[in-house]
């Protein structure tokens, strides 16, 4: 997987994550549990060693979390829409 095969994949990854987590979320601590959880139970059952971007977009389509930030899931869209959101613009 990308993630796994060197550090220049890793800096946009949790970039891109992290702003993803946060609108995933609201930054609420249980919420961030509740996907990482979920994420990591996905990537277990893979069984690959990687835990990927994807294993958090699956955490959030099978999860409701009521802080949430974006109708949508946030892991599924474009980094310039992330950016957009959390800047307040939704368009």
């Amino acid at each position: 997987c990308s993630v796994c095969q060197g550090w220049g994949t890793v800096g946009y990854f949790c970039s891109v994550s992290l702003k993803a987590m946060y609108l995933a979320s609201g930054g609420n601590m249980n919420g961030i549990r509740q996907l990482l959880s979920d994420a990591l139970k996905s990537a277990l059952l893979r069984d690959d060693g990687c835990f990927t971007h994807e294993d958090l977009a699956k955490a959030v389509d099978l999860s409701f979390i009521p802080t949430a930030k974006c109708p949508n899931n946030p892991f599924r869209l474009p980094p310039a829409s992330l950016d957009r959101i959390i800047a307040g613009r939704m368009s």
